[in-house]
């Protein structure tokens, strides 16, 4: 690998990071990728994901989440494939599997995210070849009804990152809650810890260990509030804290005018790329399909999510 090749990495990671969220001062982490929306639903509603997100796309957000807040007899599954395509050659995917069985769940869900080829050139310009960037996140969870509205989660993730054929990989923790008061109808609130560590390092250009990364440590809790019937809504709020960066905001609301269509919007607060989102979704039998968009600032154009989730 090249001087070149490698620079040219960092910058693809760099670019990730900066529509990932801001950094704040001294903040150097990895694996920026996991900082990005997993789910259209939730990325359509600004990433207020603490009570928001569900199935396979909750190990992402916060791991009880996969757990059923209605619990049902017998066995029940969801399976999820997400597809975004966002600026540059950017992609992510995301596919999963959760199973449920009354007030339980057990979940398994890959998080990919990779570049098309990137040009290589050498310092006067030239054209020497083309290499890519590929991150991915393997979480496994579990999580439990621990008593009537109250569902606890956990889940454990191998996290790899490759930029220019240089590598860093580190197992990671995310633990989470959700409570939804018998008292007060409709209101959910939820918190959960990410990414929760060791800090790897990459190889640097002459083969030497670089210096240490730590992993996107992140706390996020909110609440939510909505009701359910034949017109339906529910709006969320979230609060953000990455590791040695400032507090963030997210918002979202999601309408259902009927019981088969959900229409979407989001708000981002602290974020320099972007801050609005928009979306929407269609039930059909089993089957949910989702659309998330994100308008980015400074002409970096439009990042576009499309998500499939059947019910099994």
């Amino acid at each position: 690998m090249t001087p070149s090749a490698f620079r040219s990495g960092l910058l693809a990671s760099a670019l990730l990071a900066a529509l990932a969220g801001p950094a704040g001062a001294g903040t150097e982490t990895g694996f920026a990728f996991l900082e990005l929306p997993a789910g259209a639903r939730v990325a359509a509603m600004g990433g207020a994901g603490a009570t928001l997100a569900e199935g396979p796309a909750a190990l992402y957000w916060n791991p009880a989440g996969i757990a059923p807040a209605v619990p049902a007899a017998g066995s029940h599954g969801r399976a999820i494939f997400d597809h975004h395509e966002s600026i540059q050659t950017f992609r992510q995917e995301l596919v999963g599997g959760v199973l449920e069985k009354e007030g339980d769940g057990l979940g398994l869900a890959l998080n990919a995210h990779y570049t098309e080829g990137i040009d290589e050139r050498d310092a006067l310009g030239n054209l020497l070849g083309t290499f890519g960037a590929t991150d991915f996140a393997v979480v496994f969870g579990m999580a439990k009804t621990a008593s009537p509205g109250l569902r606890l989660g956990g889940a454990l993730q191998w996290t790899h990152e490759d930029l220019a054929s240089v590598g860093a990989s580190a197992f990671g923790l995310s633990a989470g809650l959700l409570w939804d008061p018998v008292s007060v109808e409709g209101l959910r609130i939820g918190a959960s810890f990410r990414n929760i560590g060791p800090s790897p390092s990459f190889k640097a250009v002459d083969g030497s260990d670089g210096a240490d990364v730590p992993q996107p440590t992140t706390f996020e809790a909110g609440a939510s509030f909505g009701n359910a019937g034949s017109f339906s809504w529910r709006a969320a709020a979230d609060v953000v804290k990455l590791k040695g960066d400032s507090m963030e905001g997210r918002l979202g609301l999601e309408i259902k005018p009927i019981p088969t269509l959900a229409l979407r919007a989001g708000w981002m607060t602290g974020q320099d790329a972007a801050d609005l989102t928009a979306g929407a979704g269609i039930a059909v039998g089993r089957f949910d399909i989702d659309y998330a968009f994100v308008p980015y600032k400074d002409d970096l154009g439009t990042s576009h999510r499309f998500g499939l989730t059947a019910r099994l």
